[in-house]
């Protein structure tokens, strides 16, 4: 729909999810949200937007505990499509993805960079039925200040002292690794309906890194998302109905949402 001429009301979205108390090595970030950065849930969708450029971002700031610092998680994504073909119906795109996440008050921060492209190739004359492939290369790297550390030894009758040395050394570094992910989407529209499905796996392959030298190194699991969605015009307005899935190690997290879209003149 136009963005001038539709007004866009959102009844709710209804979140399904289930957060296992596990222990595993990493796992990637979620924030409120995220579905909005399709570079996050399917490389194959970079570019399957209706403009040739779309640009997005997602912010969160928790608070825990007694804190007085909150978890910072900021990530910014741009996309780019050109049409290409005798008929111009298949599409490339490209994407760009930055983020960065803080956690305990500065102590652990990490930084990611990502590219994606993909390939939008039409099935019929119309362009009606799409099928598509992308691929994305991660750089992520890990900082973690040492200077924030507190040892059972600092402890005294005052409470934590650091000026008293702990006698702890530790000696950190600043890991990097770089991923790959991959990614299928299907996606079909009739005059009055449309369907899509995707499924993409991030961390297919994965360098393993370490912070502490005396620790051994850890990799990435991989995370396995996907998503499929059902759109129905009524008239002026339209509904949709979306569902995603994103599994990692023993972490599950299953999202649906309702969407109604009410069309003004």
């Amino acid at each position: 729909f136009n963005c001038m001429k539709y007004l866009y009301i959102f009844f709710g979205t209804i979140v399904i999810a289930s957060l296992l108390s596990i222990k595993i090595k990493a796992q990637d970030p979620i924030a409120t949200q995220y579905s909005s950065i399709r570079q996050l849930l399917n490389p194959a969708s970079v570019g399957l937007q209706e403009t040739d450029w779309q640009v997005s971002g997602n912010y969160k700031s928790q608070w825990w505990g007694n804190a007085s610092i909150p978890f910072v998680y900021f990530t910014a994504a741009a996309e780019r499509r050109w049409l290409i073909g005798k008929n111009k119906n298949n599409q490339i795109g490209l994407g760009l993805l930055a983020q960065n996440q803080q956690s305990n008050q500065g102590l652990l921060k990490t930084n990611m960079i990502m590219l994606s492209a993909a390939y939008h190739n039409h099935l019929n004359e119309s362009g009606t039925s799409t099928i598509s492939g992308g691929i994305s290369l991660g750089y992520r790297n890990l900082l973690v200040d040492a200077s924030k550390f507190q040892f059972g030894s600092q402890i005294g009758n005052f409470g934590f002292q650091p000026s008293i040395p702990s006698n702890d050394p530790v000696v950190l570094t600043s890991p990097s690794a770089v991923s790959i992910h991959t990614g299928i989407h299907y996606k079909q529209v009739a005059e009055k309906h449309h369907i899509y499905a995707g499924i993409a796996m991030y961390h297919a392959g994965t360098s393993s890194n370490t912070v502490a030298k005396s620790n051994g190194h850890w990799q990435m699991p991989s995370r396995i998302s996907i998503q499929g969605g059902y759109g129905h015009t009524l008239g002026t307005d339209a509904i949709q109905l979306t569902a995603t899935s994103q599994l990692q190690g023993s972490t599950s997290i299953h999202m649906a949402g309702l969407i109604y879209q009410l069309g003004v003149s």
